[in-house]
């Protein structure tokens, strides 16, 4: 229904575009408007605004319903009142009631009528308001959103013809058209296809908006495709064929389509498509409508699943049930209902049916036949909530019967009955009673001291094993603890101890546990563990509680033992030099001693029985939970028996450098887990001082080394000078010298540039990113090994693509540099050199492997080719410092990586470079 109102309003936004798109003059403009606004809504006042830029004011151009003075006051105040908000905030007003006129602004004149709704709708040039309509009703909630849409349309197109009038520009009738055409299909929500109909495939000639943010596809992506790519391999539906007959019958249809975004997300899609003729009745094009309703199907398919589910349930459910509509005719029923009743027929077949006939087949099962019916009859007629009424069949089984009203709204739709056969609970609640009586007799020669107390804490039952003697326990019967101490002379401490612990679990409505222990008149102390249990009724209330004891001496007196061997061991503990922490496999510390309450700062209190994540920093704890989980999963930890480098976290809030090693103990089946804690403070502060005096001497190199070029940058210029000047002069041996000097002072600072590079790698990564290799080997190529390759006619093959390694720019490209340059300047004698690189993954690392041909590298030499200063050719056959392949070992050791070479002198050198995938 949507997508046909949205075709209408695009045929009806065609017509008014084509009217306005012929208007040259404001004359025709006015007419034009007040036709087309007569053709949306009959109104008894309208009013046409236009602002006059030369004069800055509006200007009313069209009136009607105003009188002649009406309208001189109407454009007099026209900026003050609601046509200037208007004008001025470019949104549109809509008052459906006056006498709810939020601005009150409207009283602008007295009228023939009484005003009941006004709508004030701003004249756009795009986002330029050039005037505004006003448009009033004596009917209240006079205009539809359809009104709204099309006298927003009308009005965008008069700004746009108001605008080109004004500034005297005439554009063609048909681009006007276009672009208006444009405008409306852009306006609408919904997505909007135009294909050609002239062609086999209908081609999209055009989407708008709407539809690239339905289906994530650009306009480019889409044009001059068939549609049928929104289904991808769902292509067998059978919405698919009902559309592609409707196409081949140039007709109209709407189905429902499986559609595919570009992401791959499914989604529903409701396509409207209709044809659109020429003057001569042909078939031209297609336009489509699409409307996303993804979440409407979702709701039904959650809808229909989940009655489903319902009947699925009620059908399995081990009692019979029974449900009714308003009628009396049977909407479901199970398979227990049937048998109950022994019904010889599937629960689907009865559906429909009328229970009235049903009753009276059934009223013969039941010992009260009469009784029966009529008390259906009353139940119907109150319609009120029935629990659990007990019906006698003649075969001396019983039901229980419940009785469920449904209504919604206060609409009565039906009923549901409910039945369950508790023949054989009413006999098993004859023989409850009969073993409890039973058990009450087990009860007394029991072992444990048992009691029973009321609510007010008075005796209803004791043991044997809680009082000996028969007459005591007849005696105390009705009577509290402060009666019974009392009598038996024992402190009435104890008496005081049970009734806060009685009060306590009856308050608490919760177990309650404590220890007693009483002194026999031989010395002899005795412990007891006594437990309170409240029992509750059916409605939850308690209605006694359940005391019962037990002789725990034994035991006290072994725990006393091992708090003694816990002390002993607690007291060596605290004279360790490290601090020492054990918890539990939940993470509960269990002890801690001396030196750990120095380390941290709490007592030993405070850290038994908390979790172990208060001695470390929040960004510690997820770690911590996440490894826990592991642990309970699998059994495994990866940090036993490891020294592990982390930060503790002390009372006041400082951080603290530490290293701690973990160890596993089991005890008595449960596992405990102790660190040894060293604080690395005083450590970490020395090698701070040791970092800052390395950055010192780093820092002296480089000055040094600047020192130092300087002196050997004037020794060649003014040795090249000289040699200049004077080399006619000198004999053969002395301009020999002369170049020997200029050489040695330029090898030597090129020693020196090559000294500072080897300094200026840092000891750790400072800012690793992901680099692309490609295109730093491109850019080597390109501009700084551009010469060499150019002189020695070298050729670089990359063999497949190399991506990403996660390093410094600077580091990648000294690293290939100097392994790409060594490859061209060590080649073989004739023969051009050829350089070629590949990677693979291996592992957690990305090997790089450059291989060259040429001259090779003899077995003996492959470590110390990576030294500083060593070469193996003369600086006369090959230039260089001989630093080149160490900056390149110190660069992959830093990232936690390596280099080495595999060579002969008759293959040439493969130099294989390993590196992390990720630091």
């Amino acid at each position: 229904m949507q997508n046909s109102c949205n075709l209408a309003l695009i045929k009806k936004m065609d017509r008014f575009s084509s009217a306005l798109s012929t208007v040259k003059s404001l004359d025709r403009l006015t007419k034009v408007i007040e036709e087309l606004i007569d053709d949306v809504v009959k109104v008894e006042q309208t009013g046409l605004y236009l602002y006059d830029f030369d004069e800055g004011r509006l200007k009313l151009y069209y009136a009607r319903g105003f009188s002649q003075e009406e309208k001189e006051i109407a454009e007099k105040t026209a900026m003050q009142t609601h046509p200037g908000k208007v004008f001025r905030t470019r949104t549109l007003l809509y008052i459906p009631d006056v006498q709810s006129d939020p601005d009150n602004l409207s009283n602008e004149n007295p009228s023939s009528f009484t005003a009941r709704s006004r709508l004030y709708i701003p004249i756009m040039n795009g986002s330029e308001c050039v005037g505004a309509f006003g448009i009033v009703s004596t009917v209240s909630h006079r205009f539809t959103e359809e009104h709204l849409a099309i006298l927003t349309f009308i009005a965008k197109i008069a700004g746009a013809v108001y605008k080109e009038i004004y500034s005297g520009k005439q554009l063609q009738i048909t681009e006007t058209r276009l672009r208006l055409h444009d405008r409306a299909l852009e306006s609408i929500s919904n997505g909007v296809v135009i294909s050609d109909a002239t062609l086999e495939y209908n081609p999209i000639l055009y989407v708008n908006k709407a539809f690239e943010q339905i289906t994530g596809y650009s306009s480019e992506e889409v044009l001059g495709q068939n549609c049928r790519f929104l289904q991808r391999d769902d292509n067998s539906q059978d919405a698919l064929t009902t559309l592609r007959e409707t196409i081949k019958q140039k007709k109209s249809c709407t189905v429902l389509l499986r559609n595919y975004r570009k992401n791959g997300e499914l989604f529903y899609n409701q396509l409207s498509i209709s044809p659109i003729t020429d003057s001569e009745g042909v078939t031209t094009h297609f336009i489509g409508i699409q409307s996303d309703v993804t979440d409407r199907v979702k709701r039904e398919e959650t809808r229909v699943e989940m009655a489903s589910r319902l009947t699925a349930l009620i059908s399995n459910l081990d009692e019979g049930i029974l449900l009714e509509d308003s009628n009396r005719k049977i909407v479901l029923v199970n398979s227990e209902f049937c048998r109950l009743f022994g019904i010889q027929a599937d629960p689907a077949q009865l559906i429909g049916y009328d229970c009235e006939e049903a009753g009276e087949q059934a009223k013969y099962l039941f010992k009260d036949e009469t009784g029966f019916l009529s008390r259906i009859r009353k139940i119907l007629t109150e319609r009120k909530h029935i629990k659990n009424e007990e019906l006698e069949l003649k075969n001396n089984r019983t039901y229980l019967r419940s009785f469920v009203p449904i209504f919604h709204e206060e609409r009565y739709f039906g009923h549901l009955w409910q039945y369950r056969d508790i023949t054989n609970e009413k006999a098993h609640a004859v023989e409850i009673r009969r073993l409890k009586a039973f058990y009450e007799h087990i009860l007394y020669d029991l072992p444990a001291q048992i009691a029973v107390f009321d609510t007010d804490f008075k005796y209803l039952f004791v043991n044997t094993s809680s009082i000996s003697k028969s007459e005591i326990r007849e005696w105390i019967i009705g009577k509290d603890d402060y009666e019974y101490c009392a009598y038996r002379g024992v402190p009435i401490e104890i008496a005081h101890q049970r009734r806060e612990k009685l009060l306590q679990a009856y308050n608490e409505k919760n177990d309650i546990r404590f220890e007693e222990e009483f002194r026999r008149a031989d010395g002899e102390t005795l412990h007891f563990l006594r437990v309170l249990s409240p029992v509750f009724n059916e409605n939850g209330n308690i209605t006694r509680i359940l005391a019962y004891g037990f002789d725990i001496t034994k035991r006290k007196l072994a725990e006393i033992e091992v708090e003694n061997s816990k002390n002993q061991l607690q007291a060596v503990l605290d004279t360790a030099a490290e601090a020492i922490v054990t918890a539990d496999e939940n993470g509960v510390i269990t002890m801690a001693n001396r030196e750990a309450e120095l380390m941290w700062g709490y007592s030993k209190d405070e850290l038994t029985g908390s979790g172990v994540d208060i001695l470390m920093p929040r960004k510690y704890r997820q770690m911590h939970i996440d490894g826990m989980k592991r642990y309970i999963k699998s059994g495994v930890i990866h940090v036993l028996n490891k020294k592990l480098e982390l930060e503790g976290l002390r009372k006041n809030g400082s951080e603290f450098p530490i290293e701690m090693t973990i160890k596993e103990t089991i005890i008595s089946g449960r596992k405990y887990f102790t660190a040894a804690v060293h604080d690395l403070s005083e450590l970490k502060i020395l090698l701070k001082k040791l970092e800052q005096s390395n950055k010192a001497l780093s820092e002296f190199a480089y000055i040094a080394s600047h020192d130092l070029r300087e002196p050997l940058r004037k020794i060649t210029a003014f040795g090249k000078l000289l040699a200049e000047s004077v080399s006619e002069k000198l004999s053969i041996d002395e301009r020999e010298n002369l170049e020997f000097m200029i050489d040695g002072a330029g090898r030597m600072e090129n020693m020196i540039n090559d000294l500072l590079s080897y300094s200026r790698i840092s000891a750790e990564v400072i800012d690793s990113e992901p680099v692309n290799v490609d295109s730093i080997i491109n850019d080597l190529v390109r501009f700084e090994l551009s010469s060499i390759i150019e002189e020695r006619a070298a050729k670089i093959i990359i063999e497949n693509e190399i991506g990403n390694i996660f390093m410094e720019v600077l580091h990648v490209r000294q690293l290939f540099q100097n392994v790409i340059s060594n490859g061209i300047k060590y080649c073989r004698k004739n023969v051009n050199p050829e350089i070629r690189i590949r990677t693979y993954l291996l592992s957690n690392y990305k090997i790089f492997e450059i291989e060259d041909n040429g001259i090779g590298i003899e077995e003996k030499y492959h470590d110390q080719i990576f030294m500083m200063f060593k070469r193996l050719n003369l600086r006369k056959d090959v230039s260089g410092s001989g630093i080149g392949l160490a900056i390149c070992k110190k660069i992959t050791e830093l990232y936690g990586g390596g280099i080495h070479v595999r060579s002969n002198e008759l293959s040439g050198s493969t130099f294989i470079i390993k590196l992390p995938l990720k630091l």
